[in-house]
């Protein structure tokens, strides 16, 4: 859905950090020879792209909840 159907950038960021997180096959239904210049961009991203390639193929897995960090430093 980046670079398709009218998602805002924040959307397609949240997207993308969650197909890398969970180790998905990457399917694009966007028209690359019309993507925008910040959708590309994103689904170029090596950083991103690292994380899902992960040599051993393991989704990731929670391992801390902000939340209880924050309270634990306005402690």
């Amino acid at each position: 859905m980046i670079g398709d159907y009218g998602l805002s950038g924040d959307e397609e960021r949240v997207q993308m950090g969650l197909w890398s997180i969970f180790a998905s096959q990457l399917l694009m239904s966007v028209d690359l020879r019309t993507i925008n210049n910040v959708s590309k961009a994103l689904l170029l991203n090596k950083h991103v792209i690292a994380i899902n390639q992960d040599p051993l193929g393991l989704p990731g897995r929670h391992v801390l909840s902000v939340s209880s960090h924050v309270e634990s430093l306005l402690r």
